[in-house]
């Protein structure tokens, strides 16, 4: 399938959800992301997020890239604009199309309010906002959204993010999408949301 066809199929899936009535009740993030404390000085920020690499392993469930990292430095990569990703397997400079690991470290900023996140993946993700697990898709699969869940943030400005993916083998997709307060569908989060100190 090619990448403009995923991106059509995406499109429709979310269109879909929104004329089915909107998102699914319930679906709410694991607990209140925090934000960044104290919030960084204008110009403190740096575009982009931080990978650091995992290779040569493989994956079958998220939970085991965490087991790996804490035992291994990995191998930090350039930074990265945003998460919206879909290849035939290599990911930004993994340098491999297969059998790695990506840890994604950084911060998002957010508006005050509700917004609505989901993932596309290929294979396992899992996205920790603010101290808090908003989405998790953990085993290998083919590309596939996740359901969409409410985030609500009292405070705007830059919160942490951290992104666990791997990809075992054949194509590979990562993307963060949302719908912040006021938006009238599901986007990639753009690059200018994004950044690292």
């Amino acid at each position: 399938m090619t990448a403009m066809r995923r991106r059509h199929l995406l499109a429709v899936f979310m269109g879909g959800l929104l004329l089915l009535g909107g998102l699914p009740d319930g679906a709410r993030a694991q607990g209140t992301p925090k934000p960044l404390s104290p919030q960084p000085a204008a110009g403190a920020v740096k575009p982009g997020l931080v990978p650091t690499y995992y290779r040569n392993i493989t994956f079958n469930y998220i939970d085991e890239v965490l087991r790996h990292a804490k035992d291994a430095k990995g191998e930090a990569g350039k930074p990265i604009p945003n998460i919206d990703s879909i290849s035939d397997g290599q990911m930004w400079d993994a340098g491999m199309r297969e059998l790695y690991g990506i840890r994604i470290d950084g911060l998002i900023r957010l508006p005050a309010g509700a917004t609505y996140f989901a993932t596309n993946s290929n294979d396992g993700v899992r996205v920790i906002l603010g101290g808090a697990q908003i989405l998790e898709d953990g085993d290998v699969h083919a590309d596939r959204l996740s359901d969409p869940v409410e985030v609500k943030v009292a405070t705007a400005g830059w919160y942490p993010l951290r992104i666990w993916y791997f990809q075992k083998k054949n194509t590979a997709t990562l993307q963060l999408l949302w719908q912040p307060p006021g938006a009238a569908e599901f986007k990639p989060v753009p690059p200018e949301a994004f950044g690292h100190q």
